[in-house]
């Protein structure tokens, strides 16, 4: 079958990797389409995955409509020449829009509950929609929920082994940052630290060993020293590898929680996954963007950074989480295989 998938961030990429890699063995072919935000074409090419770049879009009202209008004009064009089977995507508007419009079946995962126009987009284009069975919206009979997180796709131990050369480069004990760029809708009304602020985080920590940042924006000069000496596709060894990861972005405090790092994520949002990761399990802590947020999450790092056991600690949360969660990426097989039966059945009908 000719399968299409959609990719608006660089976590895509990691989310169905396996997945198209399962795929093309199987015979099949998928289509990769793109935006180009942050690493996801340098991620793309590390894999060797041919796609198709859309382009890098915008933050403004107008970026973002002419965004969608090109958007849905490539993926128009591709399913004009190409004889699709199947769409597949993670929350994307754009695909399923376009899929509804020529009637192709469009399987859609989601774990994020202000997705820019998910209801809409679930209520009106009809999307085979998984979601984790952690989502907090309970209003929507659509969803179909999964014991699992997108990021046990690419990080559950039957898919992922840290690899420890990759990450000699970065000394003993050190702690990772991650600043986003706040353009995503769901990061509208959400703030950092300003620069200064920041540094003295670093400085503060620095005590503790050495600090790292993964930044999606450029860095100034006095913290450009700290951005982290890896190719992206490193990343995740990088993760394992840390005492602490904390940051603005869920997914990477996500990452660093189900490789059992302990991880502190800063922001106005707290996902289900982030909330059933703090509450059930005790691998992240989350704070709010407010001051008294940053104060509090500089000092659970601190705490953290301090206790020796914490680490050895985390470990057997983990093993609990592991125990409890499937793999997604079996998971993400089981559901495309079936609507492949059920789209072949329908075929062979006609």
């Amino acid at each position: 079958m000719r399968i299409l998938f959609d990719f608006g961030h660089p976590a895509d990429v990691h989310y169905f990797k396996h997945l198209i890699r399962y795929l093309e063995r199987k015979g099949h072919h998928c289509l990769i389409f793109a935006r180009d935000k942050d690493v996801t074409a340098e991620l793309l090419r590390a894999l060797g995955m041919p796609f198709v770049n859309k382009g890098s879009g915008g933050t403004g009202i107008f970026d973002r409509a002419e965004y969608m209008a090109h958007s849905l004009a490539l993926l128009q064009t591709a399913i004009n020449r190409e004889r699709l089977d199947l769409c597949i995507s993670h929350g994307s508007p754009y695909l399923a829009i376009a899929a509804k419009l020529n009637r192709l079946p469009h399987i859609m995962f989601n774990d994020t509950e202000k997705a820019a126009f998910f209801k809409q987009v679930v209520q009106w284009c009809s999307p085979d929609t998984y979601v984790p069975d952690c989502f907090l919206d309970r209003e929507m009979p659509q969803l179909h929920r999964l014991p699992s997180y997108m990021e046990l796709g690419y990080l559950h131990p039957d898919l992922f082994d840290p690899d420890t050369e990759q990450t000699k480069k970065l000394g003993e004990d050190y702690t990772l940052f991650r600043y986003v760029s706040h353009s995503a809708m769901h990061d509208f009304g959400s703030k950092t630290q300003d620069d200064d602020d920041k540094q003295a985080v670093i400085e503060e920590l620095e005590s503790f060993g050495p600090v790292w940042i993964s930044s999606e924006t450029a860095l100034p000069a006095n913290l450009e020293k700290y951005r982290i000496p890896l190719k992206a596709g490193h990343i995740h060894h990088a993760i394992a590898g840390a005492r602490l990861v904390m940051g603005e972005s869920a997914t990477m405090c996500t990452e660093a929680a189900v490789l059992g790092v302990p991880s502190i994520h800063i922001h106005k949002n707290r996902w289900g996954y982030v909330k059933e990761l703090e509450e059930r399990y005790g691998l992240i802590q989350h704070f709010p963007d407010r001051d008294d947020g940053q104060k509090a999450a500089v000092e659970a790092a601190i705490t953290i950074l301090k206790d020796d056991r914490y680490m050895e600690e985390n470990r057997v949360r983990r093993q609990r989480l592991l125990s409890e969660k499937k793999n997604m990426m079996d998971l993400m097989v089981k559901i495309v295989e079936k609507k492949m039966k059920d789209i072949a059945s329908v075929t062979n009908f006609k």
